[in-house]
């Protein structure tokens, strides 16, 4: 796991990448059985920093979201932010109840 903090500008933006090394077929796997309501759940990812003297107890821990997800033929690299990316503004989804001008004939 290789896990790279973005570049900070003047304003303040906590956003992190992660790449997991040859961990495709596994994340392939895990995205087939991701079906129906459980998409509406944001992805969590935690970071934790230790001290090396004690690694038992920790110094500072992160919850950013996953908002984008890369793959190849064998690795992954996963994009963080700490904004949750379900909360965007996205459009209403189409309802032909409520406008029947583009239903189909």
């Amino acid at each position: 796991m290789d896990i790279s903090d973005s570049q900070q500008s003047s304003t303040p933006v906590i956003a992190a990448g992660v790449k997991f090394s040859r961990m495709a077929s596994d994340f392939k796997q895990k995205l087939k059985e991701w079906k129906g309501y459980g998409r509406i759940t944001p992805i969590q990812f935690t970071r934790t920093r230790f001290d090396a003297a004690d690694l038992n107890t920790p110094i500072k821990a992160w919850t950013l979201f996953v908002s984008d997800t890369s793959l190849d033929a064998n690795d992954v690299t996963v994009s963080l932010t700490i904004k949750n990316p379900l909360n965007a503004n996205i459009a209403m989804l189409y309802n032909v109840e409520e406008f029947q001008g583009l239903q189909n004939a």
